[in-house]
């Protein structure tokens, strides 16, 4: 096995860490490279963290790397969830994010249900109900104000926060997402559903990225001694043309990978797929959908129509 060098970002709600990680001989080694405090800031009787602070304090860590002359190899990104950023057209943040800890979400789930019933919202999300879910603040803002949606590009979760710091790409990681309590976890995507009472559009998300490797089971080498560790990467990207909500599917195999069918990287899955619900009296829609699916990989396409009954 070649010998890695990884460094993890690791952020808590009092304190973080940079982490330098190294494969060697097929041994894992870890150093911490510095510790930080983190500290919510109160501002105006409203509590952010201090994102600019943790920022130069990452950098510190990946100085102390970079004094070493050692090759990293990939950079990782942990932080807990909820709490985001909106970043303006001209990439700069509206303001520093909101902490969890802030009260203002204090009632708010009931008068967004209000809008969608609590057990709908579970449906969709199947997770649990928490005053400071993503969902949540987000109403939370605008009943008090504090977003103008229309000044905002795109929103951005804490650790693809750090991420664009680092990288200046918008990108929505798939496990961070999911602690928002606005996506499907049925679809893997956002339910569009879900941002009709916060008035934003779901563009304001950006492109979202999901990794999926198999770790055990039969994906194993030919002579049946070793894993495959068979990956598949799949990149969603949705929006809305007036009453039509679209979803652009980009989906590779980025190396060998025999449950695949592929002996390297490879484009397996393109598609775009639209959806409808058609109002047929003021407690029933019937939602339809379209799809286009094309595999380069296979030289196959197919072209999928349907319908959503749900009780």
């Amino acid at each position: 096995m070649k010998d890695t060098a990884c460094i993890a970002i690791d952020l808590g709600a009092t304190s973080g860490r940079v982490i330098l990680a190294k494969m060697k001989h097929g041994r894992l080694e870890t150093e911490i490279l510095n510790r930080f405090p983190n500290v919510i800031k109160e501002i105006d009787g409203r509590c952010y963290w201090d994102i600019y602070s943790l920022f130069d304090s990452i950098k510190e860590g990946l100085n102390i790397a970079a004094s070493r002359r050692i090759a990293i190899d990939s950079i990782g990104v942990d932080t807990w969830g909820v709490d985001f950023v909106c970043v303006r057209p001209d990439g700069s943040f509206v303001s520093l994010p909101r902490a969890y800890r802030d009260p203002y979400t204090e009632g708010v789930p009931e008068q967004y249900f209000r809008h969608i019933p609590r057990e709908e919202v579970y449906r969709l999300t199947g997770i649990q109900f928490m005053n400071f879910n993503s969902l949540f603040q987000l109403y939370a803002m605008r009943l008090e104000g504090s977003i103008d949606i229309d000044g905002v590009r795109s929103i951005l979760f804490m650790p693809d926060a750090i991420s664009y710091l680092l990288t200046g790409k918008e990108v929505c990681e798939y496990t961070i997402l999911s602690t928002s309590q606005l996506m499907n976890p049925e679809t893997c995507r956002i339910e569009e559903r879900l941002l009709e009472p916060l008035q934003i559009p779901v563009e304001k998300f950006p492109l979202s990225i999901a990794w999926y490797t198999m770790f055990a089971g039969m994906d194993k080498n030919e002579k049946g001694d070793k894993n495959n560790y068979s990956s598949y990467v799949e990149l969603n990207y949705p929006f809305s043309v007036k009453s039509v909500d679209l979803n652009v599917t980009c989906g590779i195999v980025p190396y060998k990978a025999p449950q695949y069918y592929t002996n390297g990287f490879a484009v397996t899955n393109v598609a775009l797929k639209g959806s409808y619900a058609i109002k047929i009296t003021d407690s029933f829609s019937l939602p339809i959908f379209s799809q286009v699916i094309w595999n380069p990989r296979m030289e196959d396409a197919h072209i999928v129509f349907g319908i959503t009954l749900k009780p």
